[in-house]
């Protein structure tokens, strides 16, 4: 599986902070060995504030587009236990046999799209959840169309456009979780905030400024990037998405 640094949120945010705030001492020990006039300091100070306005405008681009793939997330969440509870529903209109099946298979695919929601791509048992969704998708697919075409009918046919839709779900939801942040825009992003680091470090001119210089300033790129990374991530954070709509369908259905 492809590692990313940001399927780890507060691993990311040890790293980040770690990084930056050595990257910070490197300026500092570095303005130390110079000798710059006051002139000279004051194009440090100007290179260094267009630098953190730019950082900021990117972190903020980039955090819009994490809040945006997390509502996106949870909105095929609702939209899947919709089509599901709804598809339940349409296949009690089959020949009891083909209902009592199906009705029992889209029990099944209701737990395994709960687990898939629950588990970690990294986790050991996402693989198995994803091979145990596949044969219920072939089955419950093979019924419905082993139906349609035994009798071609509106109830018939309606049944399998709403299989179509639940399995069609399915694939939104996954696309929707591996529909990630660019690396490119991590790699533009860490650049510059190493950028900012070295010269917070470089600008440092007395006692006071030390510690915002060299612990504060990196520890609020660390923490913006971990909050970037944990909206970024499906399961890996502190921020998931919980199936509450698929889990309170399949209550519904368990009471049926």
């Amino acid at each position: 599986m492809d590692f990313r640094l940001s399927d780890y949120p507060l691993v990311t945010f040890v790293v980040c902070f770690v990084v930056f705030v050595l990257t910070a001492f490197i300026g500092a020990k570095v303005r130390g060995r110079a000798d710059f006039n006051e002139a000279q300091r004051d194009e440090v100070t100007i290179v260094l504030t267009s630098a953190m306005t730019l950082l900021a405008f990117i972190i903020g681009f980039t955090f819009q587009m994490a809040g945006g793939r997390y509502d996106l997330r949870k909105t095929d969440e609702a939209v899947e236990a919709n089509s599901i509870g709804t598809e339940y529903l349409r296949v009690g209109l089959l020949d009891t046999a083909d209902a009592k099946t199906l009705h029992d298979s889209l029990k099944q695919y209701l737990e395994v799209r709960i687990a898939w929601y629950e588990t970690s791509e990294a986790s050991p048992g996402y693989a198995r959840i994803a091979q145990d969704q596949a044969a219920l998708e072939n089955t419950m697919w093979g019924i419905v169309e082993r139906a349609a075409k035994e009798k071609q009918t509106p109830v018939r046919s309606m049944v399998a456009s709403g299989m179509n839709e639940t399995l069609d779900d399915a694939g939104y939801a996954l696309s929707a979780r591996i529909n990630r942040i660019p690396r490119p825009a991590w790699w533009l992003m860490c650049s510059i905030a190493l950028f900012c680091s070295f010269f917070i470090g470089y600008d440092v001119r007395s006692q006071l400024r030390w510690f915002r210089a060299m612990y504060v300033l990196p520890g609020l790129f660390a923490v913006s990037f971990c909050m970037i990374a944990d909206l970024d991530t499906a399961r890996g954070g502190l921020i998931n998405i919980e199936p509450d709509n698929l889990i309170q369908l399949a209550a519904q259905l368990k009471s049926q």
